[in-house]
């Protein structure tokens, strides 16, 4: 089989959303193994649980921890996930950069790392699609599928077997 005009503008869509798939991968997963890299091993206590609405009404937590056992400052950072990953009071293991006064639990970390794997899985995975359409293969026959027709949901979905 041998690709046609539109197999091969299939071909790069995939491989542009492999891209951009690895990238936010190496971003979650890097960021989280860079400072693992930069920090210490921590005793963290969860001081409160600052809370927030998104556009979806859906809501999101961050834990605003402290150093246990130190009247260090608390630190809230920028992660938010749903749900809440502490409760009020937990003492959880962690790190701890002093240069920056950052600090995060290790589940937060975990989750990040997670999050990057699974992207970069996902990224070969779209890969090997990209490579299959240059070479032939039907893109409406894919698993995973890269959709531009206007919808509620944007970007990749799975192909629905029946």
């Amino acid at each position: 089989m041998e690709p046609d005009r539109n197999g091969m503008l299939a071909s790069l869509k995939y491989s542009i959303a492999a891209i951009l798939l690895w990238l936010v991968g190496a971003i979650f997963a890097g960021g989280a193994q860079e400072f693992t890299n930069r920090s210490d091993p921590a005793t963290l206590v969860v001081l409160k649980i600052d809370s927030r609405r998104d556009a979806d009404g859906r809501t999101t937590y961050r834990p605003v921890l402290a150093l246990d056992g130190v009247g260090s400052d608390s630190y809230a950072g920028n992660i938010w996930s749903h749900p809440a990953k502490h409760k009020v009071g937990d003492v959880v293991p962690g790190r701890y950069d002093p240069d920056s006064g950052e600090m995060r639990s290790d589940e937060m970390l975990d989750d990040a790392s997670w999050i990057g794997r699974f992207a970069k899985i996902l990224a070969i995975l779209v890969g090997i699609e990209a490579l299959a359409l240059l070479f032939g293969y039907p893109e409406h026959l894919l698993p995973i599928r890269v959709n531009r027709r206007r919808r509620r949901y944007y970007g990749l979905s799975l192909r629905d077997p029946y």
